[in-house]
């Protein structure tokens, strides 16, 4: 059974609840298709929740997932939809890093079903707000339901209100230079210059070039893999979540957040 919940205020730190993006796999980046191959619509953004405010959605989280695994035997990769700050991110570096993510809980907050209404109270009314109006950094509140299913916890939006103004937020680059290049140098067929080269003065291509002189330099470093799993996240599974016991919780529940 879904849970309702209206989430405190928190920032939109990531994606927009208004603009329609395509569904993707969150390791390999590449879209979801459906059963028929095609590619699926999704409206996402992630909700940071200051952690003091954290413990009623923490809560529903839990029992959310309790309802499918009652005796907590939580599978490793379960979704908990969720980034604490201490956890490190797909480049082993703290999530605290990242601007919003420092002394908050960021949910990821998504649908497949429709374009949530997001709202402004003014003037004692709530008036229906578009995309433009809303900017990744401002503040929301969202009623959400919350569900679960065999891989991990579904938190779907029903409406957003916008309740303040903040500095934007840039998005995330796709791809760093830096890592997916490492900074490499090259061995090029003789003639081919460094520099640009003047029009109609090409240097053309080397009549037999060895293959040895195509391939490239290794890097000067070699990225390590995080948690011994070929470079992906450690899954937030029930590794942690067995490691405290919230008060907020039903008897014998055990936390979601790691620590608390």
């Amino acid at each position: 059974m879904a849970i309702e919940i209206l989430t405190p205020p928190g920032r939109v730190v990531w994606g927009h609840p208004l603009q329609k993006q395509i569904k993707t796999d969150p390791k390999t980046r590449k879209p979801i298709l459906d059963k028929t191959g095609k590619e699926q619509d999704v409206w996402s953004f992630g909700l940071a929740i200051p952690v003091a405010a954290f413990a009623e959605l923490e809560k529903a989280i839990a029992t959310a997932a309790y309802q499918q695994y009652p005796q907590g035997n939580f599978p490793r990769d379960f979704a908990w939809k969720f980034k604490t700050e201490s956890m490190m991110d797909e480049q082993n570096k703290p999530y605290a890093e990242r601007e919003g993510y420092a002394g908050h809980v960021v949910i990821n907050v998504s649908t497949q079903a429709f374009c949530p209404p997001l709202y402004k109270f003014d003037n004692g009314a709530y008036r229906q707000l578009t995309e433009s109006e809303l900017k990744c950094g401002d503040w929301v509140v969202a009623k959400l339901l919350i569900n679960s299913h065999p891989g991990g916890v579904y938190i779907n939006p029903v409406a957003i209100e916008l309740v303040g103004y903040d500095k934007e937020i840039a998005r995330r680059s796709a791809a760093n230079p830096n890592e997916t290049f490492g900074g490499r140098t090259y061995q090029l067929p003789q003639g081919v210059s460094a520099t640009p080269v003047a029009s109609g003065h090409g240097v053309g291509m080397p009549t037999a070039a060895p293959a040895a002189a195509y391939a490239p330099q290794p890097a000067a470093y070699a990225p390590q893999p995080v948690g011994g799993n070929g470079g992906m996240l450690p899954p937030a599974a029930h590794d942690f979540v067995n490691n405290a016991v919230n008060p907020a919780l039903p008897a014998g529940m055990p936390g979601v957040i790691p620590g608390r």
